[in-house]
């Protein structure tokens, strides 16, 4: 560490010393012996993740660059401590967050198109090829001709989860691919297994997650919003209908509410529930649970999409490169490109249960993991990924959503709920 700090101060210093006038292009710019300075909110399995690769980069790259990571608390703390930087121009040279933490930098945040087209620095077309598209998609900012305003790390999807010997039981041998075949399923596998006339195992753990919520609708073609953000994607029948299914679902008693962090797991775990939703990054969790408590056959399916294509929303953290000098914006860029090749994705998504960028990661992961067919079947559907746009009121769209589901499981009126949400929505986008 000491070693580390005293490498920095040199490099600092020898910057200061430099001569003003940076090279305008890329490639002629230098990013040898750059320090950069890696502002993140990363805990767990995924801070050691982040500095394990962290350490891989700064020993193997030709340049000598070094990245010099600094924790920043949680997410909230993350973004707050990024603005105050920006406007007292101390902000660091990169950052682990999210496309929309980019977008609310505005400025102060680097469009990345410029580095990965660069013929000296970019990405070749073959590595371009190779990534899949919804995972850049979900960076691109439809405000700005669809710019790369940041770059994927790691992506992850809403999937249903379930279990494989209870729907085998009731005469199902495959997952529910439709809405309405969902909520059969949902009814049947629900039951009382004490005799006390109340029903103690369910269809589904209920969790009216924001994200969950936004898949269900997707997968309907109801989109929340539409491609470019600029109205509300789910104001036709089909919009409304999933909101029936789910409050006639309810009325029919084969929901169980799971509250809680880990309560939906918790619940599938150990079969009080025959089917969950849940985010491909949980995967390890969920066979651990089951494992420990379970026992039972269980897989992943899309969420349900009847004759319409199989889609997996997505979304996942991202490299924001700031504003500081060319040399270290080059040096940020080459770690992000390092980052995302076959490689360092693969070991990224191996340690932290994120999807992998690659479709050459995906499928050297599904030779490594031919006992895990879960995991395999969530590396299939990446080809169908979709990125929801990237436009600052997202969040509080998906959050409308999530509580017109709940509204109508509680028993309002899905017409009436439905028309709300679609004038609150309106309201988000043009206030």
């Amino acid at each position: 560490m000491k070693s580390r700090l005293m490498a920095v101060c040199l490099l600092a210093a020898a910057t200061a010393c430099a001569p003003a006038g940076a090279p305008s292009s890329i490639g002629a710019t230098s990013p040898v012996g750059q320090a950069v300075i890696l502002w993140h909110s990363a805990e767990g399995d995924v801070r050691r993740a982040l500095l394990a690769q962290i350490d891989d980069f700064n020993a193997v790259n030709s340049w000598g660059i070094l990245i010099v990571p600094e924790y920043h608390g949680s997410e909230s703390n993350l973004l707050a401590q990024l603005q105050a930087s920006v406007q007292a121009r101390r902000a660091p040279d990169l950052v682990l967050g999210h496309p929309l933490d980019a977008l609310r930098l505005g400025e102060a945040a680097v469009p990345i198109d410029p580095y990965v087209v660069d013929p000296v620095y970019g990405m070749t077309d073959a590595d371009l090829s190779d990534l899949y598209p919804a995972a850049l998609d979900a960076n691109r900012d439809p405000n700005r001709d669809s710019a790369l305003i940041s770059f994927p790390v790691g992506i992850e999807g809403t999937i249903l989860v379930y279990n494989v010997d209870r729907l085998s039981a009731m005469g199902y041998l495959t997952p529910p691919n439709s809405w309405p075949l969902f909520k059969e399923i949902c009814l049947i596998t629900t039951g009382d297994r004490d005799g006390d006339r109340q029903a103690d195992i369910f269809g589904l753990g209920f969790a009216p997650r924001a994200e969950f919520v936004s898949s269900w609708f997707l997968s309907r073609g109801a989109p929340l919003l539409t491609p470019n953000g600029t109205a509300p994607g789910f104001g036709g029948d089909t919009g409304l209908k999933l909101l029936e299914i789910l409050s006639e679902s309810s009325q029919a008693g084969c929901l169980f509410r799971t509250p809680g962090v880990n309560a939906d797991v918790e619940a599938f775990s150990t079969g009080r529930v025959a089917m969950i939703f849940a985010r491909t990054s949980d995967l390890p969790a969920i066979n651990q649970a089951v494992e420990q408590r379970g026992g039972f056959r269980w897989n992943i399916a899309p969420v349900p999409n009847g004759q319409l294509p199989v889609t997996l929303e997505v979304s996942g953290s991202s490299w924001i490169l700031m504003r500081s000098t060319p040399q270290k914006q080059l040096a940020g860029w080459l770690f992000a490109r390092w980052f995302a090749s076959t490689d360092a994705t693969m070991a990224w998504a191996g340690q932290t249960g994120q999807m992998p960028l690659r479709i050459s990661s995906a499928d050297q992961l599904k030779r490594q993991s031919s006992n895990d067919p879960a995991y395999i079947a969530s590396l299939d559907l990446l080809k169908f990924g979709r990125a929801t746009p990237l436009v600052a009121y997202w969040p509080e769209v998906a959050e409308a959503a999530a509580r017109a589901v709940l509204s109508v499981v509680n028993g309002d009126p899905p017409a009436a709920v439905h028309a709300q949400t679609i004038d609150v929505v309106n309201h988000l986008i043009h206030p």
